[in-house]
C-alpha cells in the first residue's frame, strides 16, 4: 500500500499497527521488534518510542534475513503482506520461530475469506501454526473505524506465541 500521508509518511497500514498497539502491555518494555514493511514512519515510531527495532526501518530484505536468524527473542513481529507473497514458507516459519513466549505477530489479510466470522490464515501461515498447535486472532475491523485516520482496508490478525513444554 503506497498511500503516504503528508509531512509523516505513514500508511493506513502503518496507522492500523500502531493504533492496535498504542494500549499493548509489551510496548515501552525495550523489547525486540521486525519489522517486515516499507512503512518508514511505522518503524521511525515504534523504534523511537516503543520497541528496538532489530534492522533499519523500510529495508524488507534485512527484516527477513533478521528473522532467519533470530530464535525465540523477538517480541513483536509485523509483515505487510503488500511486501512478500504467501509463497514464502520460510518467511512465516521464521517470524513465528523468531517470536520469544508471549510474543506478537501482527499481519493484515485482503482475501475476502478474511473477512469472515471463521475466518483462516493464508495458507502457508496456516500450515505452520498448525504445526506448532497455534492459532491466529482476527481484529473486528467494524469496532475499530475511526473517522479522522484513514486506515487500512484489510482486516488485521494477531497471533500471539505460546511454547509449552
Amino acid at each position: 500500500m503506497s498511500e503516504q500521508r503528508g509531512k509523516c509518511g505513514s500508511t493506513p497500514f502503518g496507522r492500523k499497527v500502531y493504533r492496535r498497539l498504542a494500549d499493548d502491555w509489551r510496548i515501552h518494555r525495550g523489547g525486540r521488534a521486525v519489522l517486515v514493511s516499507s512503512d518508514r514512519a511505522l518503524g521511525s515510531a515504534l523504534g523511537q518510542r516503543m520497541f528496538r527495532l532489530a534492522h533499519a526501518p523500510g529495508s524488507v530484505e534485512a527484516a527477513c534475513a533478521e528473522l532467519v536468524k533470530a530464535q525465540g527473542i523477538i517480541d513483536l513481529v509485523v509483515i505487510d503482506p503488500d511486501c512478500v507473497a504467501d509463497t514464502l514458507e520460510y518467511l512465516w516459519d521464521a517470524a513465528l520461530s523468531a517470536l520469544r513466549p508471549g510474543g506478537l505477530l501482527l499481519y493484515t489479510d485482503g482475501r475476502a475469506e478474511a473477512f469472515s466470522r471463521n475466518a483462516t490464515p493464508p495458507p502457508l501461515l496456516d500450515a505452520a501454526l498448525k504445526r506448532r498447535g497455534w492459532s491466529v486472532r482476527p481484529s473486528f475491523p467494524e469496532a475499530r473505524l475511526s473517522r479522522t485516520l484513514r486506515l487500512d482496508w484489510r482486516r488485521l490478525f494477531e497471533i500471539e506465541a505460546f511454547r509449552y513444554p
